[in-house]
């Protein structure tokens, strides 16, 4: 019979070694969601940036928006040429972050307490642009009226809104969070192995 016999100190040295392994190991998990988690952000930035969030291009803008940007800024509003949905003052795309709450455990997203200048909660916004809204109804007022006439000039609208008048309106569905995520996640279990895999044979190399 073959055996090996391994004394009280080999032992104390494969419990050390073995209580490094699992530390190591836990890292390794930590840093590779952390990776992902970040990862997952940027794709959702990228997304927005290049209006085409995993792979799917936003609904462009209507007209009326387009004039209402080219108009001298008021309030919180910022007057802007650009013609690219959702990212116009880029609050929207600012709050997009990855916050870690704690070990292997990050959310990545718009956040319930991230707030535009305005006050207005930016998660509440993300989800009018990502969900769209169901119509609604808005009773025309002077100010309404007077940009109307505005519209017209502009070959936007056959006529003014009479003050008092009750249009119709609804914000159309522009997911970005949804196509991003699935962008994200058809590579995400691949990478997510390669880096524990990594580390497994770095751990080799050094016990060796």
């Amino acid at each position: 019979m073959f055996s090996i016999h391994m004394g009280q100190s080999g032992l104390r040295e494969m419990e050390v070694a073995a209580q490094r392994m699992s530390g190591g190991i836990a890292r390794a998990i930590d840093d590779a969601v952390e990776t992902e988690a970040n990862l997952l952000q940027q794709t959702i930035v990228d997304g927005l940036e290049n209006q085409a969030p995993g792979g799917r291009t936003i609904l462009p803008l209507s007209p009326m928006t387009l004039v209402m940007r080219r108009l001298p800024s008021y309030g919180n509003r910022k007057q802007t040429n650009s013609t690219k949905a959702l990212i116009a003052g880029r609050e929207l795309l600012n709050g997009v972050k990855s916050k870690r709450y704690k070990a292997m455990w990050y959310t990545v997203g718009v956040h319930r307490e991230e707030r535009n200048t305005a006050g207005m909660s930016l998660e509440y916004l993300a989800t009018i642009h990502e969900e769209g809204t169901r119509a609604y109804k808005i009773t025309v007022t002077p100010r309404m009226h007077a940009f109307s006439i505005f519209l017209v000039s502009q070959g936007i609208l056959k006529a003014p809104w009479p003050v008092g008048k009750v249009i119709t309106r609804k914000i159309p569905a522009r997911p970005f969070l949804a196509p991003s995520y699935m962008e994200w996640s058809q590579e995400a279990p691949d990478r997510f192995q390669r880096s524990i895999d990594e580390f497994a044979r770095d751990a080799q190399k050094r016990s060796a």
